[in-house]
């Protein structure tokens, strides 16, 4: 039998591109987060002036606010959330991409994440998320 493709890109409905934002902050809160995108991490490091991923995190945690006062809607770049590519193992998980001027920084940011829960083999709820966070480009 032949397989179908993956599909590359997916167009979130509204109420989608809100619920994201809040599943990132409720696995923010949880505490349980693995970052699976370590080749943005120095960039973002650098970009927020931290010192280490927790600092970055914490502004993540402020950003995500930002965006959900913002409205997800507005704030949404373009029309599709992408696939991740970079990671074997989570294919199923699609990037969703934000950007807004943040009241916390005084300039324009780029936040694009992909979020995804599971329970560990120890009955743990873990949250995984791709982050790419920079000043906005557009």
């Amino acid at each position: 039998m032949k397989r179908r493709p993956l599909k590359t890109r997916h167009e979130p409905s509204d109420r989608e591109k809100c619920q994201k934002i809040d599943q990132a902050i409720a696995g923010f809160d949880a505490g349980n987060l693995a970052i699976i995108a370590d080749r943005h991490n120095q960039l973002a490091m650098d970009f927020l002036d931290a010192d280490d991923m927790d600092e970055v995190l914490d502004w993540v945690v402020v950003f995500l606010q930002e965006i959900k006062s913002a409205g997800p809607v507005e704030c949404f770049v373009g029309r599709h959330a992408m696939r991740c590519t970079q990671h074997p193992g989570y294919g199923d998980l699609f990037l969703f991409p934000y950007h807004w001027d943040s009241p916390s920084l005084g300039e324009r940011v780029y936040l694009k994440f992909g979020i995804r829960t599971e329970q560990g083999p120890d009955g743990t709820t873990y949250t995984y998320c791709h982050l790419d966070c920079h000043e906005d480009q557009a």
